[in-house]
């Protein structure tokens, strides 16, 4: 019942028509652990989207006859720790689907290469982000499932305004993909290329670990990646392998963008009541001080359809000795609505 007043409130601000269907739905991921850093320093942290990203999400549909329907979705992150939320930073589009598949227009909710990257049985833990990750000004195209088999396509535009076809060539991505689901085996393939790819600005932010991670400005001239992910569901696990390769051309101003691979092995075994998730992922990167391995292992134990509790723990070994471990351990409550 308060659902569907809260998705009658979103229709009414969003002037919906009252054919419409807006639907509200999200998770909240909190946790409470201890960290240690690569300095060796330890500290008991609060940790918000720990195991998943905590996130509100809005969809909309509207019939518009003959099989065709106008399609919403607005997927916002939450970050429950500081009572803060990112307005549409995890996709923002609109678009028609009908016999002929589908058609989006907007921030795309996220690429089929950072969907295999991101695709680790333990979630954010195991996470391994690429640089195509929800990328901005971008039209997509799914199409309907041919026994099993599903393709798309993205390309952005870029935006950019540069007085050169160099410069207006920055960030214009190209990314196909193609998924096949047959019985308990799914497995997605997808290839991107990026002209111009740009960083621009250093950033820094706070990872699970609790130590600051950063990226230098950095350019390139293309950067090419492709992954390939395969789920497997044994009837006694859920087992997961994923592998991503980033390839880049052109002279370099920074450390952002650099060759890498990543691959990693995940299961998930339901055992006594819980769910036991382990995943490892091991990235190569060209610069030898920013490779790694992360080790990653859930309990999780369902109290309802809507809420479990979770014990958590990953570790992270640098390839460079001097970096150490970083590692994590916690405990957590998510609840999806």
């Amino acid at each position: 019942m308060k659902k569907q007043i809260i998705a009658a409130a979103v229709a009414a601000a969003f002037a919906v028509p009252a054919a419409a269907q807006v639907t509200i739905s999200g998770r909240v991921d909190q946790s409470l652990g201890n960290g240690t850093s690569t300095a060796d320093k330890k500290a008991n942290r609060v940790n918000s989207s720990l195991l998943t990203t905590s996130q509100l999400v809005i969809t909309g549909s509207e019939d518009l006859g003959g099989g065709l329907k106008a399609n919403l979705y607005v997927s916002s992150q939450l970050a429950p720790d500081t009572g803060t939320f990112s307005w549409g930073n995890r996709g923002f589009t609109v678009g028609l689907s009908g016999k002929f598949g589908a058609v989006t227009i907007g921030k795309d909710a996220g690429s089929a290469i950072d969907a295999i990257a991101t695709s680790a049985v333990v979630n954010n833990l195991g996470n391994y982000s690429v640089l195509n990750n929800r990328v901005n000004n971008s039209i997509s195209y799914t199409s309907p499932s041919f026994s099993g088999m599903t393709a798309r396509v993205i390309y952005t535009a870029g935006n950019d305004d540069g007085t050169d076809d160099t410069a207006k060539k920055q960030n214009r991505l190209t990314e196909v993909s193609a998924t096949y689901v047959g019985g308990p085996l799914t497995v997605r393939l997808a290839q991107s290329k990026t002209s111009m790819a740009a960083i621009a600005t250093a950033a820094t932010a706070t990872n699970s670990f609790g130590t600051t991670a950063s990226t230098a400005a950095s350019t390139r001239d293309d950067v090419s990646e492709r992954g390939i992910q395969a789920n497997y569901n044994a009837g006694f696990a859920l087992i997961n392998a994923r592998y991503v390769e980033r390839t880049t051309e052109g002279a370099e101003t920074g450390t952002g963008l650099r060759d890498q691979n990543a691959t990693g092995y995940g299961a998930s075994i339901p055992v006594a009541g819980v769910a036991l998730n382990l995943d490892y992922l091991k990235l190569d990167h060209s610069t030898a001080t920013s490779s790694f391995a992360i080790t990653s292992a859930t309990v999780v134990k369902e109290l309802s359809k809507r809420t479990n509790v979770y014990g958590a723990y990953s570790a992270k070994d640098y390839d460079d000795t001097a970096k150490n471990t970083e590692s994590i351990y916690a405990i957590g409550v998510r609840h999806s609505f």
